[in-house]
């Protein structure tokens, strides 16, 4: 299948964060923490798809595994429902400055404090967790994100408002399950007009993998609140008298 831009755009823009970071050019602070909230909650969370340079870490090594073709580990339904619930426990226990809340999230905390300089920010047993859930993601698909992720918890409940989503017209929908095979975040995007899903992190590979969208817009990402895509089969009307 044809990659589109943004499938190329979203493996460019992790880099380029990180290196502004590295760089020094860009500094984690308030304001720009604030900025990225802002954009979670009109547009969903871009941070976690788009930006997040552990999620990028994950993502590649995903793609590594099963070029390579290793096992892939599906945690079944029940355990995967509890899991993806455990990530909000964390996030509202962070609040009381838990120790052990604190290092659970040290990938995310680590990578962003190596590349801002701190070189010794994944030594220890921060770096073995580190190393760890990236030697899962060989295996599955964003197991931290899914799981454990305290940031993308916050970014997740701010997007479940966000004004601009992924839209499905169920009209031209073939209910082939594509789009839910594509979504490394485990969502059943065929079962939704909208996706407001608090794992969603706006990869959009559930737009990338639908076999009708070369057709119709049977999943877009665009304004919640417009008109519903044309149907696939509907004609223009015809002027009155023919």
């Amino acid at each position: 299948m044809k990659t589109r831009w943004y499938g190329i755009a979203r493996k460019i823009t992790p880099l380029f964060f990180g290196g502004l970071l590295f760089f020094g050019i860009l500094y984690q602070n308030y304001i720009m923490i604030m900025a990225l909230m802002a954009s979670s909650l009109l547009f969903g969370a871009f941070h976690c798809g788009w930006i997040c340079p552990f999620g990028y870490l994950q993502e590649m090594l995903g793609l590594l595994g099963r070029k390579l073709r290793l096992p892939l580990i599906t945690v079944p339904g029940k355990i995967d429902r509890f899991l993806r619930f455990f990530r909000y426990i964390l996030m509202a226990l962070s609040f009381l400055g838990l120790g052990i809340v604190y290092f659970l999230n040290t990938p995310f905390t680590a990578t962003m404090g190596f590349l801002s300089g701190s070189a010794g920010a994944v030594t220890g047993g921060i770096g073995a967790l580190w190393g760890s859930f990236l030697v899962l993601s060989l295996f599955t698909e964003r197991a931290f994100c899914r799981y454990i992720c305290a940031e993308g918890a916050r970014h997740g409940i701010l997007s479940m408002a966000r004004i601009v989503t992924i839209k499905r017209d169920g009209d031209s929908c073939i209910d082939c399950g594509a789009c839910d095979r594509a979504c490394p975040m485990g969502i059943t995007v065929s079962a939704v007009k909208q996706v407001r899903n608090g794992q969603c992190i706006n990869c959009f590979e559930c737009l990338q993998a639908c076999p009708m969208n070369k057709k119709s817009k049977t999943l877009s990402y665009g304004w919640a609140f417009g008109k519903p895509p044309k149907k696939l089969n509907e004609s223009p009307a015809k002027p009155e008298g023919e």
